[in-house]
């Protein structure tokens, strides 16, 4: 799990104001089956809350959540810190939901693989190909994920002729 690096921009049609939406991204490593939703940031309840959907949508709670040490789920290290340390806010929740957060390792690229390719994937399929339309509302931006993800979950065919949601097996999985 992950938040993208690219942003997209939300205008308020009375004010002309323009918000940046930060996509949060999460993925099963095995199936390669996606899921994305834009918030308004980066903030521990938008965190959390970006889970409980990601759930919802992958059907079930995995046994391990792998973040890609983002600021909201762990605490900073300091140098000859072994590892980060998740944060009591994100323990609580992963107590709640019984699995167990292990957030990839510094400079362990195998760590964070899937979710590094999730974010491309969501960087060129996503936001690439919706950066040219104007979104008034987070609900409106979302409504337009949604149903770019469910291209490329459903209908993007593999070298096999398999698609990330029938090669998925959500509960046997981790994101």
């Amino acid at each position: 799990m992950d938040w993208a690096g690219d942003t997209m921009d939300v205008v308020d049609t009375i004010t002309g104001e323009v918000v940046k939406a930060i996509l949060f991204v999460a993925v099963l490593p095995f199936s390669g089956l996606m899921f994305c939703r834009a918030h308004a940031d980066m903030k521990s309840p938008a965190w959390l809350d970006a889970h409980v959907q990601a759930f919802a949508f992958f059907g079930g709670v995995t046994q391990i959540v792998v973040p890609d040490n983002p600021t909201t789920s762990t605490h900073q290290t300091h140098k000859g810190d072994a590892e980060r340390v998740v944060n009591a806010r994100y323990q609580q929740f992963a107590d709640h939901y019984q699995t167990a957060i292990v957030p990839a390792r510094v400079k362990k690229p195998r760590d964070k693989a899937a979710a590094a390719n999730a974010v491309n994937v969501v960087n060129k399929r996503v936001i690439g190909y919706l950066e040219d339309n104007v979104f008034t509302t987070l609900g409106e931006l979302n409504a337009a994920i949604e149903e770019r993800v469910r291209e490329i979950n459903r209908d993007i065919r593999r070298a096999d002729d398999t698609t990330r949601w029938s090669d998925s097996t959500p509960k046997s999985e981790s994101c």
